[in-house]
């Protein structure tokens, strides 16, 4: 960069129209380079054209690579009719151009460009001979006839012109894109040759259309799950020692994993039949890539996450509570102890085909979601003062007493506006600290 003192002062004026009385008001006397930039097709090129006397006495045209830009094309032109005058002998030259960007960029006192800092090194050299040059930006495709003929000469130089390109250098843009396309290759190559991630591959097997769908939706807890697999999944579970079998309920050789619940699992049939007749297409996994691209991606995310919200919240809602109750009790040696114990005494009940409907507690259990006070160890300890208590208006009776106390620390799980409890066949056992 020159030192300031040695940078003359540039501006640029705008130009509405060349009518006669806006020439006499800008005192715009001397030749006229009309300059413009073009890039159809994907191919680039620049123009200018000079006229004197209202008459055109001469053109140049260039070509640039196609991988530079318009603004790359228009400064340019800017510098070839610069340069262009600085090789004449005029006093006094008035250059026009559409692009208001290039001539800020032009005219700006700090400017890392090396195209505008070439024609500024220029405009200097002609000040130091005590010549002028004049900028001016006028509309485009206004009906300027020097604009127009300018325009037409860059179109016909990006699209006919077949030599040597005039200007090859790397704009910043194009430079981060080849960046970017190098690493996604390398991202999409480790991620189809990794060995894990297997359930997000259904979802997303190219890494761009991931982060295109990703980036325009709020990623929540369950979706999170359905896309990796790693939730309240029985196959899931059982990988960690949380659930005894990794087969599903519906099934006993059916592998309890998150694409058997959103494709096939019949328990959620209904939820499965409601998506597709809203998005009027099947729910299966050759299919998850190119729904999730589609205007019923907010449905099928919908429908996952009222899947695996409802699977992942019957062990994560007695873990929560089991662990609250124990916080509460931290100096209780015996509510401890039965609280370790009530997994195993549950599963020992189910194990002898023991597996009786669940009452319907509403008011009760949102009140207590959690009431283990007594040791079931003892047969027969547990005593009812009422034979029959009336729950949402329907009466029903007491039955086993070891059952009734474990129906109060199951979860309570809201399905299609109703309450109900999970079976206790389904719980696994829990390992509370």
């Amino acid at each position: 960069m020159p030192h300031p003192a040695h940078t003359p002062e540039l501006g640029f004026e705008s130009v509405e129209d060349l009518d006669p009385s806006t020439v006499d008001r800008l005192a715009i006397v001397g030749p006229h380079i009309y300059t413009d930039g073009s890039k159809t097709e994907g191919k680039v090129g620049a123009a200018l054209t000079e006229w004197r006397d209202e008459m055109e006495s001469g053109n140049s045209t260039f070509r640039l690579e196609s991988f530079c830009t318009v603004f790359q094309a228009e400064m340019f032109a800017l510098h070839r009719a610069i340069k262009r005058v600085k090789e004449g002998k005029d006093r006094l030259v008035n250059i026009f151009s559409d692009s208001k960007s290039s001539l800020q960029m032009l005219t700006a006192p700090k400017t890392y460009n090396p195209l505008a800092h070439a024609a500024r090194q220029d405009i200097r050299d002609i000040v130091a001979e005590g010549r002028e040059v004049r900028l001016f930006w006028v509309r485009a495709h206004a009906g300027t006839t020097g604009n127009e003929r300018a325009d037409e000469l860059a179109r016909n130089a990006a699209l006919k012109k077949k030599t040597a390109a005039d200007y090859d250098r790397y704009p910043l843009s194009y430079a981060k894109k080849v960046i970017r396309a190098a690493s996604l290759d390398e991202w999409q190559q480790r991620y189809t040759e990794g060995g894990t991630g297997e359930i997000t591959k259904c979802f997303f097997p190219r890494v761009e259309g991931a982060y295109r769908v990703l980036s325009r939706f709020t990623i929540t807890p369950p979706i999170a799950q359905t896309l990796t697999g790693h939730g309240g999944f029985a196959q899931y579970l059982n990988r960690f020692k949380l659930k005894d079998s990794p087969y599903c309920a519906c099934a006993p050789d059916k592998v309890q994993d998150v694409l058997h619940v959103l494709e096939e699992c019949p328990i959620f049939g209904r939820e499965r039949a409601e998506t597709e007749a809203g998005t009027g297409v099947v729910v299966a996994r050759h299919g998850f890539p190119a729904l999730l691209t589609t205007k019923q991606k907010k449905n099928i995310f919908e429908f996952c996450e009222r899947v695996t919200r409802s699977k992942g919240n019957h062990h994560y809602t007695l873990t929560k509570l089991l662990n609250k109750y124990l916080n509460k009790n931290k100096k209780n040696k015996k509510c401890r102890q039965r609280v370790k114990a009530a997994p195993k005494k549950l599963q020992h009940l189910t194990s002898k085909g023991t597996k009786p409907r669940l009452r319907t507690l509403q008011s009760r259990m949102v009140k207590r979601p959690l009431r283990v006070q007594t040791d079931l160890s003892e047969a027969g300890s547990v005593k009812r003062s009422q034979p029959a208590k009336q729950y949402a208006g329907r009466t029903q009776t007491v039955r086993n007493t070891k059952v009734q106390e474990w129906e109060q620390a199951m979860p309570l799980v809201t399905t299609r506006n109703r309450r109900r409890f999970d079976s206790p066949h389904h719980l696994s056992p829990l390992k509370v600290k």
